[in-house]
């Protein structure tokens, strides 16, 4: 199955693609936060041709909700409405992100970039970490039942 990540910011965000049959996501290139992001991912599902969307939750060290999770949660509600309206009944879930920008700044870094030349490709670097946690978590579940 074919899977839309996305990292949900207030400027920019971030978007990677994966397939949960390889477990593999790939990072797109990030778009900016404008009131025309929920048409321009309502077409990058159709053109990706995904059966599912996970957006990352954002939470707090402690696992409780960080200030941006109402915001993310909107997001989510709101394109999952925008996906209905065209006629794509694709499921847009939430899936805990904490450290994916974390982690993928620190990787850049030991690759040698600085912050400032990674910031329009760390969103989408964080999405495809997202994504990939996700599927390792849904392998684990399979695993166990």
């Amino acid at each position: 199955m074919k899977v839309l990540g996305i990292d949900f910011g207030q400027k920019r965000i971030g978007i990677a693609v994966g397939n949960t049959s390889d477990g593999i996501a790939f990072p797109r290139e990030s778009i900016a936060n404008s009131p025309d992001i929920l048409t321009v991912l309502c077409d990058l599902a159709q053109a990706e041709q995904v059966s599912r969307i996970i957006v990352g939750l954002p939470l707090n060290l402690q696992g409780g909700e960080a200030r941006i999770v109402a915001p993310a949660r909107n997001f989510a509600d709101s394109l999952e409405d925008a996906l209905l309206k065209q006629e794509r009944a694709i499921p847009v879930d939430f899936f805990d992100e904490r450290f994916t920008s974390k982690i993928a700044q620190q990787a850049g870094a030991l690759l040698g970039n600085s912050h400032k030349s990674m910031r329009g490709n760390l969103d989408s670097a964080a999405a495809a970490l997202l994504l990939e946690s996700f599927f390792a978590y849904k392998k684990a579940q399979k695993r166990e039942a």
